[in-house]
């Protein structure tokens, strides 16, 4: 499949001329061509992050959307989040301050949270594991994700046209630095485990 899409952009741009050379191909997410102007960004920090949102991105989620079965959140789930988040609130003074009309929504808070959960640990356990990354938003399973981005490639779903633009949209997982916030994490049963965000209120 790779090779007929770079056949076929190479003929498009005989055809075509200086009108598609003034907006070169760069590459292909799930068919549909990606060309240079889409690209934004007046720096490599600007244009990495703007071809991973490209290119990478819309692959993982379609992938996560057809496998949504085997971890979208059940109502148990959200529910049990939704008694731990109010447990905590009620118990901490300072998260009383909380406008009521965000308390009043906290159910729509905790699914949304166990979905990033469910889909990270997904991700993990699907393929290879390895090292989590540890942001605000929760964990990330890190060189799983990279595995996952790295099959998809394989399998055609985005192809890049230069070595540069695709290095850049995987900085985030090759080459950027994370410092400490990056690890294995011993207790394998812990891993996405969000039954520890309570483990501090009473």
């Amino acid at each position: 499949m790779n090779h007929i899409f770079t056949t076929v952009s190479f003929i498009i741009l005989l055809v075509c001329g200086t009108s598609v050379k003034a907006d070169p191909i760069i590459g292909q997410v799930q068919g549909v061509s990606i060309t240079k102007s889409q690209v934004k960004g007046s720096n490599d920090d600007e244009k990495a992050a703007s071809l991973t949102a490209l290119f990478i991105n819309p692959v993982i989620e379609s992938y996560l959307i057809i496998h949504k079965k085997e971890w979208a959140p059940t109502e148990d789930q959200i529910d049990s989040f939704t008694v731990g988040i109010n447990r905590c609130i009620n118990a901490n003074d300072d998260l009383k301050k909380i406008p009521q009309m965000i308390l009043n929504d906290i159910r729509p808070i905790a699914e949304m949270i166990i979905e990033h959960n469910n889909a990270q640990k997904f991700i993990y356990t699907k393929h290879g594991g390895g090292r989590i990354l540890f942001q605000q938003a929760g964990e990330e399973a890190f060189d799983a994700t990279l595995n996952l981005i790295l099959f998809l490639e394989k399998k055609g779903k985005f192809e890049f046209l230069n070595d540069t633009d695709r290095n850049l949209a995987l900085r985030y997982w090759t080459t950027q630095e994370h410092h400490s916030r990056l690890h294995v994490k011993e207790n394998q049963d812990q891993l996405f485990n969000t039954d520890s965000i309570f483990k501090n209120c009473p």
